[in-house]
């Protein structure tokens, strides 16, 4: 009998453990609340090669069923040869339950980086409430990246720039010589240089491109170009951009700028354009004043400009200073004059002497002679006076004569 047919007690029980098992899952779920977790969806391009550099996508998805807010990812430090530019940290906002969302960084892959899979941690942080009021959430996850190949690529490097002569100043022709070196693992094949050319310069012979064949992986070669600069050409820091292009070994057409600077030297030429007496004409125990007007007509400016006039008992003051003078600027000096009244009449020699600097401290001079008349001192009464008098005079006189010799025939 008790083999064939359960207890009583053994069915109760049975059954009590069904309804356990049964209820217990809806109890669970009714009880508790979700928690949001994310993963690394997708990360395009997967595959970087050494000494690349390029923006990658990475996409994250919300493994649960409620929406989240103020979701940002950050890039953990780690020791890798793969190297996050830029800011580490990016906002992504809110994100619905289910849904993906996507931020792009700038990666770069060491020149030496071995061939293998990278894993770079990512840091999720969200809240589960609008506002500060939700709960601050994070979780790090991981996405790969691929290291494939070798440095294929040649790369080209500047070793040194110099010009022939060492200094260039307006007017040269000279030689721009630019020592370049291959510092990748790939030859550079039809390696051609060309080099771009404005005003104030020219090429000589009208060739800006110089064709080099290969330069192989650490090799060095010189390239050379010849210019000539304007007569009227400033001093300054002039930029030209040099633009290599050659193959590789992946036959993969390359093309890098850089940029190259050489430096103009002008120089400043002050000269004395006008000179002006006031009054014109000079007299014993006369004063007046002379100015002059100093123009800059070289190609860089003049500086400590001062002037210093000599002469023998005219002046009341021989030396002015200007300072800096401009290209294509003009200022203006003055001196005092003064002549005694026992000075002798005639011509006066006015030594006048110009000097000044360039900004690099080499010292430049002028000279220019200037002749001053002195005339005899003027008489108190000038002779037009005297003379309209006298003639005024007579004709009175000759007037009183005939009326007196009219009332004397009367």
């Amino acid at each position: 009998m008790s083999g064939s047919i359960p207890s009583t007690a053994a069915l109760v029980f049975l059954l009590s453990l069904l309804a356990i098992l049964t209820i217990a899952p809806l109890a669970v779920a009714a009880g508790t609340s979700e928690v949001s977790k994310f993963c690394v969806s997708q990360v395009s391009p997967k595959e970087l090669s050494p000494a690349e550099q390029r923006e990658v996508e990475i996409s994250i998805r919300n493994l649960g069923t409620t929406e989240v807010y103020h979701v940002a990812v950050e890039v953990l430090a780690i020791e890798s040869p793969i190297k996050i530019l830029g800011a580490t940290r990016k906002e992504i906002g809110t994100v619905a339950g289910g849904k993906e969302a996507s931020v792009t960084y700038e990666v770069y892959v060491d020149k030496g980086a071995d061939v293998g899979v990278y894993y770079i941690p990512l840091r999720v942080f969200w809240r589960d409430e609008w506002g500060e009021e939700g709960e601050l959430c994070s979780e790090t996850i991981y996405f790969s990246l691929r290291v494939t190949g070798s440095l294929k690529r040649a790369e080209i490097e500047v070793l040194s720039v110099e010009t022939v002569p060492e200094v260039v100043k307006p007017g040269d022709t000279f030689s721009l010589k630019i020592r370049l070196k291959n510092v990748g693992i790939s030859d550079a094949r039809a390696l051609r240089a060309n080099i771009s050319v404005s005003s104030p310069f020219m090429p000589v012979g009208g060739d800006v491109e110089e064709y080099l064949g290969v330069l192989k992986s650490g090799e060095e070669t010189l390239v050379t170009f010849n210019l000539s600069v304007a007569a009227d050409a400033h001093t300054s820091q002039h930029i030209f951009e040099l633009t290599l292009r050659y193959e590789d070994e992946t036959s993969r057409n390359n093309v890098e700028r850089k940029e190259i600077g050489v430096f103009v030297r002008g120089e400043p030429s002050v000269y004395i354009q006008e000179i002006t007496l006031e009054p014109s004409n000079l007299q014993q125990g006369s004063e007046g004043i002379l100015m002059l007007k100093l123009t800059n007509v070289g190609t860089d400016a003049a500086e400590d400009v001062r002037v210093e006039v000599s002469s023998v008992g005219l002046l009341s003051e021989s030396y002015y200073f200007i300072g800096e003078i401009p290209p294509d600027s003009s200022e203006t000096a003055a001196f005092g004059v003064y002549v005694d009244d026992d000075a002798k009449v005639g011509m006066y020699a006015l030594k006048i002497n110009v000097h000044y600097n360039d900004r690099f401290g080499k010292e430049y001079s002028y000279t220019r002679i200037y002749e001053v008349r002195v005339l005899e001192k003027a008489p108190l009464i000038p002779l037009s006076y005297v003379v309209a008098f006298s003639v005024i005079a007579i004709a009175l006189l000759a007037g009183v004569y005939f009326v007196q010799r009219r009332e004397d025939e009367g």
